[in-house]
């Protein structure tokens, strides 16, 4: 009996040491095996935004953004961190909506929007603990907002009825249009919509608010929005350095739907006394002042109604009272600047061959040097001892975090790691860089994203992206829509180029495309095929789709007309037909630029670059995607390209979202959107 039982508890000891190593063999595979990047966990990654140095330079603020599915939400919260390394942490807690923290003059406070209070209102909290209390209770929203660096008053914006100059008025009017029982739109004005609303008799107002008192009072002319709608730049109003002065973009055209001029204005605090300091005719905008008060920074345009002529980076000097260009030499855009804590020198960042790299220049002699290669940077801030300066630096492979880099040695220390935890089990897809001869033989620069685990050895299905804008560039970024990564994921191979007009190759290169939409572009598209068919042996010689949004999607539509290269086709929030578009769309000195006057002037130009008219051409199966709130690109334009593929008795398909405008944004909106993207691919490319 006992040696029965030896064995018997021996033979249990090898079963239960063979099941436990059974068993543990496979999870510790599982947690050492990479997977692919899917839709789920690419809509719960974090992005971050907003970088906001305290005066003190020691510490900064910004926002972190995080989507969930499964409440159909996407929240904003302020973090905290330090700018000599450590740990970040987070300052607010809430479920609502918390963005563009701003600091007190004593770097003690911030303030920042909440919508914890079911309207967007300052709150403020001490950086030291404690609860956040709201700061203002203002009748209308509250858009954006600055303390003064004197901390005597705060400015802000806010979108309110036209007539109305307080708060009496804005609420009076606000309850008699709520009682109404007739729900009716009355127009006159020309831009009456934009992006994904009516304008609905509002415009943005700049009011400053006593802190003291809390008294609250209109600043801005009656009449005129601060910050303009349209080309507004990022920051349209500034308080001088000893709270004096203010300084703010507005445009005082009739018809701001063909208009492009805006112009920043200066004000002083106490007299109320108004001057116009920019001198092009075309678009200023984003003012802001040195640490020292002497010269107010602004971006400025030289053209008229071209909203794509090139971005440059200005200066007008308080003393003498003249402009100077600091970039004009530099063939580049600006996109966003700050302050050098000297004030002798500015840093910004331009799109650069597929890259955003920063620069700064010099206030003596104009002098612009180029601080980094092959990067992709923005939201920069500086600090106040000129020590260091903070970016949020991204590529293909991972979202932005928050980077410092010391401008006496030059050396980069990365701050913030919110997706690191994420990633580490993540197989992102590799990246590599190609260039080939488009139209008239210019060199043109493109990028291939891989799917995980790519073997070059096997044939790829794969998705040739057409960028938007059409001055808009294909860049080493990580997008939080249109992601590379994740279309590549399933299995694809992803491909884009820098057409004709595309930003970073100079202006003369962006100038190309303008009245030419489907000309040398075109071409260099076409030809961008050819050269990677021929060059790039995994790619498959057949098995290959075109998608592109915007710009992109009225191209992909011209693909429809034009050509049959393509397996399938995907075109989002895309133009078919230019005549009608011109009608229905907003901002109209876009199309007068671009294309070319008006249809009622010049309707062969129009015509011409319109694919519905071509509609006996069709052939390729056409996914057609959509916002219903989309007044950029109407939803006609989808409806349109729609009935005529349904005419041409080719597979077509219509997504449309009636919450969604220009982009698609909310998370389950962009799940099915991937999803469905992603279905198209597979059904005709993985057969």
């Amino acid at each position: 009996m006992k040696i029965k039982s030896l064995a018997l508890i021996s033979l249990s000891f090898i079963f239960i040491t063979a099941s436990a190593f059974a068993k543990e063999k496979p999870l510790e595979k599982k947690i050492n095996e990479k997977k692919g990047l899917d839709v789920k966990t690419f809509i719960e990654l974090k992005y971050l935004s907003d970088i906001q140095i305290a005066p003190n330079g020691k510490y900064g603020v910004y926002v972190v953004s995080q989507k969930s599915v499964e409440n159909n939400t996407n929240t904003k919260n302020i973090w905290f961190f330090s700018v000599y390394g450590g740990n970040p942490k987070q300052l607010t807690q809430s479920g609502k909506q918390n963005f563009s923290p701003r600091w007190s003059n004593d770097s003690k406070t911030i303030g920042f929007i909440s919508t914890r209070s079911d309207s967007s209102q300052v709150w403020v909290m001490d950086i030291s603990g404690g609860e956040a209390r709201q700061f203002t209770d203002f009748a209308g929203e509250v858009d954006d907002f600055i303390f003064s660096p004197d901390g005597k008053y705060i400015l802000f914006t806010s979108t309110i009825y036209k007539e109305c100059s307080d708060e009496k008025c804005i609420k009076e009017k606000g309850k008699k249009i709520e009682d109404s029982k007739l729900k009716v739109k009355v127009i006159e004005e020309d831009l009456f919509r934009h992006w994904d609303s009516w304008a609905e008799g509002k415009m943005s107002r700049l009011f400053l608010m006593d802190i003291a008192t809390k008294n609250i009072k209109a600043i801005s002319p009656s009449g005129l929005s601060v910050p303009p709608m349209g080309l507004g730049g990022n920051g349209d109003f500034a308080s001088s350095p000893d709270g004096k002065e203010i300084a703010y973009t507005t445009n005082t055209d009739k018809d701001l739907s063909r208009s492009t001029n805006n112009d920043i204005f200066i004000m002083d605090v106490d007299s109320g006394k108004t001057q116009k300091i920019s001198t092009s005719p075309s678009n200023d905008n984003s003012p802001a002042y040195s640490p020292d008060g002497k010269y107010i920074a602004y971006l400025t345009q030289m053209t008229p109604g071209f909203e794509s002529d090139k971005i440059m980076l200005a200066i007008y000097d308080r003393n003498s009272k003249t402009n100077k260009i600091l970039t004009e030499k530099l063939d580049r855009w600006v996109n966003g600047f700050t302050w050098g804590g000297d004030s002798k020198t500015i840093y910004f960042d331009c799109d650069d061959q597929g890259y955003r790299e920063i620069f700064s220049v010099s206030l003596v002699d104009s002098a612009v040097k180029k601080m980094t290669i092959k990067t992709y940077n923005k939201s920069l801030a500086t600090t106040s001892d000129g020590k260091y300066i903070l970016m949020l630096r991204e590529s293909y492979e991972a979202p932005a975090e928050i980077y410092r880099k010391d401008l006496q040695t030059g050396k980069v220390a990365k701050l913030s790691s919110h997706n690191d935890e994420i990633l580490k089990n993540i197989e992102m897809g590799k990246w590599e860089e190609f260039n080939y001869k488009g139209s008239q033989g210019t060199n043109i620069h493109g990028f291939l994203v891989f799917p995980p685990f790519f073997d070059s050895k096997k044939k790829y299905p794969w998705l040739y992206v057409v960028h938007g804008g059409p001055q808009v560039p294909e860049s080493n970024s990580f997008h939080p829509r249109w992601n590379m990564e994740m279309l590549a994921a399933p299995g694809y191979v992803v491909a884009q180029v820098n057409f004709r007009g595309s930003p970073g190759y100079g202006q003369d290169f962006i100038n190309q495309i303008s009245k030419d939409w489907t000309g040398k572009a075109y071409e260099d598209l076409m030809l961008g095929v050819d050269y990677l068919l021929s060059t790039q042996k995994y790619l498959h010689n057949k098995n290959f789709c075109a998608t592109g949004a915007s710009f992109g999607g009225a191209m992909v539509n011209w693909f429809e007309a034009k050509t049959d290269k393509f397996k399938c086709l995907i075109a989002h929030a895309g133009d078919s037909d230019e005549i009608t578009a011109y009608g229905t769309t907003e901002e109209k000195w876009f199309p007068e630029w671009d294309i070319g006057g008006t249809p009622y002037e010049n309707l062969d130009n129009y015509k011409n670059i319109s694919p519905i008219y071509l509609a006996k051409n069709f052939k390729t199966p056409l996914l057609i995607i959509h916002g219903e709130k989309d007044y950029r690109v109407p939803i006609e334009q989808a409806l349109e390209m729609y009935t005529a593929a349904k005419w041409a008795k080719i597979d077509v398909k219509m997504v449309i979202f009636p919450d969604e405008g220009h982009w698609i944004t909310k998370p389950r909106n962009t799940e099915f959107w991937y999803n469905t993207i992603h279905e198209w691919m597979a059904k005709y490319l993985k057969k």
